[in-house]
């Protein structure tokens, strides 16, 4: 009897191993979707960045309305900036 449990141990332990090995390589759907996820969040962060910089330096940059109050401030007011 002792003999059989021995071996039904090492069938158990064969069988845990090479589950656990198998389970350990593959990448399953849930890892592929976690990856697009952080795919999608780093494109968005960045397209957000490229947002920010694009409406910062529109607003740093004079442009014609701006241009054109000040010029009206200084008719009226005879002081420049």
């Amino acid at each position: 009897m002792r003999k059989y449990m021995n071996i039904l141990l090492m069938v158990f332990a064969v069988g845990f191993t090479g589950l656990a090995i198998t389970g350990c390589g593959d990448d399953g759907a849930a890892e592929h979707a976690g990856e697009k996820m952080d795919n999608a969040a780093e494109e968005t962060g960045e397209a957000i960045d490229n947002a920010v910089e694009e409406t910062k330096d529109t607003f740093d940059n004079d442009g014609a309305a701006e241009n054109a109050g000040e010029e009206i401030d200084d008719a009226f007011d005879g002081d420049n900036n």
